[in-house]
């Protein structure tokens, strides 16, 4: 398998870091990233792809490259938008947004895929196909990724494979490591309680929604402990409890807020019957009732097994078989790449979680991409393209 390994010169390192430094202190979240559509914009513009659209939906950017050669559509996806979370990094270029940073590493992403582009537009002719550079909105809470497919992204011409690098700081940088499903189903949902006002004096008037929510939030959690098997990851987080309007009225009304995450598509129909059904049989036995709301969120990562096992080998043999993990454990985090893949109706994929030297976790007030992981993942880029 011939290997690109020698095409990152230091100047196209340079770059690299010098764009996903300015995508850093311009942090937007998601549907509101028009400084960094701009921005990428003007990158892309100065490498004159075959096709560049912009306004996808509302900030999404899709670059087009055409190859010398006949060969399928490969594309590649990246992020724009940030997190909202104050940035404690102390870095020279710090996110100069307040309250909004890139701390799941979208900034390095689109760095490497705007690297991926500077190495497309100067060896178009070596290339075989053609490369779709997505650049998609709000992945971290807005399902960009679906927007963008029901635009059709995926058409004209139409993908043949997907790709994506995602951040993995529990790993070293210069390591990847692969997963059969690196990404959970995550959907959200809502129960609304509803009792009875009364004084708090003489709260047996009363049907305590408040009492209600508390129970509810102990029962729930047998949803993973007592009605799914060990060995099938289910994770609950009730985030957000709103009730009562006073320290000495019973309260007629509580809202819990939560998400249910699940990797097999029986346990996740599963877990959601359970949850109506526990909900509502909690309220009953304190005289009240309850209505689940269901946000469907984002679908499960399924890795394509014959594109797997291509990163796998073509890995091994550009890092070097020491620096290609598999992945030990279920991981439960979502993302919506999902909605570009078989299972949601899309195309054949890989997600390649990519090391980097940051020690602090995702999505916190500390972490940062740095930039010793761009060179190998936008080398891992070039050459999976290079290998159709």
């Amino acid at each position: 398998m011939k290997l690109w390994t020698e095409q990152l010169d230091s100047e196209a390192i340079a770059d690299m870091r010098r764009w996903r430094e300015q995508l850093h202190r311009i942090a937007e979240l998601g549907y509101g990233e028009y400084r960094t559509a701009a921005f990428l914009a003007k990158v892309l513009k100065e490498l004159a792809p075959d096709g560049l659209i912009e306004e996808i939906a509302g900030t999404g950017l899709v670059a087009l490259f055409r190859g010398g050669r006949p060969g399928p559509c490969i594309a590649v996806r990246a992020e724009l938008d940030a997190l909202p979370i104050n940035e404690t990094t102390g870095l020279p270029y710090a996110s100069g947004t307040p309250g909004v940073m890139h701390a799941c590493g979208h900034d390095g992403h689109m760095a490497m895929s705007l690297g991926l582009a500077a190495w497309l537009a100067a060896h178009k002719e070596e290339l075989a196909g053609s490369v779709k550079l997505i650049f998609q909105p709000a992945e971290e809470d807005g399902g960009g990724g679906a927007k963008m497919v029901d635009w059709g992204i995926l058409k004209d011409p139409v993908v043949d494979f997907i790709f994506a690098l995602h951040a993995r700081p529990e790993i070293k940088a210069g390591q990847i490591e692969l997963d059969d499903v690196p990404n959970a189903y995550a959907d959200g949902f809502d129960i609304r309680i509803k009792g009875a006002s009364g004084h708090g004096g003489y709260p047996h008037i009363g049907r305590d929604a408040v009492v209600m929510a508390s129970q509810l939030v102990m029962n729930l959690q047998q949803v993973v402990s007592r009605r799914s098997a060990p060995v099938d990851p289910v994770v609950l987080s009730i985030g957000r409890i709103q009730a009562g309007t006073a320290r000495n009225v019973i309260a007629d009304e509580a809202v819990l807020g939560a998400t249910i995450r699940t990797r097999c598509p029986d346990v996740r129909r599963r877990v959601f019957a359970d949850l109506e059904r526990i909900s509502k049989e909690t309220a009953a036995a304190f005289g009240g009732t309850a209505e689940l709301q269901h946000f469907e969120g984002y679908p499960r990562v399924v890795n394509d097994p014959t594109l797997l096992s291509r990163v796998r080998e073509l890995a091994s043999d550009l890092l070097g078989e020491d620096r290609v993990l598999t992945a030990t454990e279920a991981t439960m985090g979502g993302d919506d790449f999902g909605f570009y893949l078989e299972e949601a109706g899309g195309v054949p994929g890989c997600s390649i979680r990519l090391g980097v030297e940051s020690n602090a976790s995702l999505h916190t007030g500390g972490f940062d991409f740095g930039h010793e992981a761009l060179a190998s993942g936008t080398l891992l880029l070039i050459n999976l393209i290079g290998s159709f």
